[in-house]
């Protein structure tokens, strides 16, 4: 039985721009519905500007949707807990606090004791088998380990889903290549439902079951290809059907008219 753990319904989303502005709205998305299952890893790809991001704010529950609907396991996104990682990570953790107090920080939030937390958080890392320094501070870390905290922090919880905003980007090409093994190990372990926004195509396929190809802004789904490659995907560029799967993606844009 697949169990749908998101539901979106002809989501569109606008911004209204100051009164000054001769352009009253921004049309970031129109009219997008999308099913994710239960454990799954779906990527959305597309352009900048596309609406990535405000697709995940809005699953999320930080953006409110300016038309439609989506549901978190059956729950408006302000009433389910997710799990979100940032693409500016090193803004969004706290230097002033260790990497364990960082990893355990959305815990405090929720009333657990000093003890309680801590001792899930070292568990969370130690189940999942982190190369994190608990006892450093992030700025003591490299950008992939900070990334890792980050992560962590965002599992603690034990959210219903996790939204991956960007995650690589502001990586180094090697920490890329490292943190996209270490997350696809992560999800194949802990079969997470996982929504994950980037403009890297190379990426968008190594770490997908599916990907949705969103058009240029207000972005709207062009396509969804599913990933039969199989896992883990370290060797994916000698299967030829990574090729194909490549192209498909790239000539929706071409018929599109638009570009990346």
């Amino acid at each position: 039985m697949n169990v749908k753990a998101i539901e979106i319904r002809n989501l569109s989303k606008v911004y209204r721009r100051a009164q000054s502005s001769s352009n009253g709205e921004i049309r970031a998305l129109s009219d997008v519905t999308l099913d994710i299952k239960e454990g799954e890893f779906v990527t959305i790809f597309g352009p900048n500007g596309c609406g990535k991001t405000t697709l995940l704010l809005c699953v999320a529950g930080v953006e409110e949707p300016s038309n439609g609907t989506i549901l978190v396991n059956g729950r408006p996104p302000s009433e389910a807990l997710t799990g979100f990682v940032f693409q500016n990570y090193r803004e969004a953790l706290l230097p002033w606090r260790s990497c364990l107090s960082n990893i355990a920080f959305p815990l405090e939030i929720a009333g657990w004791s000093t003890k309680e937390r801590h001792e899930k958080a070292r568990a969370l890392v130690s189940r999942l088998n982190l190369n994190i320094d608990l006892d450093s501070y992030p700025y003591q870390q490299s950008g992939g380990q900070q990334q890792l905290v980050a992560i962590a922090r965002a599992l603690v919880s034990e959210p219903d889903v996790l939204v991956l905003d960007e995650p690589l980007s502001a990586l180094d090409m090697n920490a890329r290549f490292r943190m996209r093994t270490i997350i696809e190990s992560l999800w194949i372990r802990t079969k997470k439902t996982i929504l994950h926004v980037t403009h890297d195509l190379e990426e968008a396929i190594f770490l997908a079951d599916r990907i949705i190809v969103l058009s240029n802004r207000p972005g709207k789904v062009l396509k969804e290809v599913k990933v039969t490659l199989p896992r883990p995907r370290n060797t994916m560029f000698s299967n030829s059907d990574y090729g194909v799967i490549r192209s498909k993606i790239l000539s929706t844009y071409e018929t599109d008219g638009g570009d990346l």
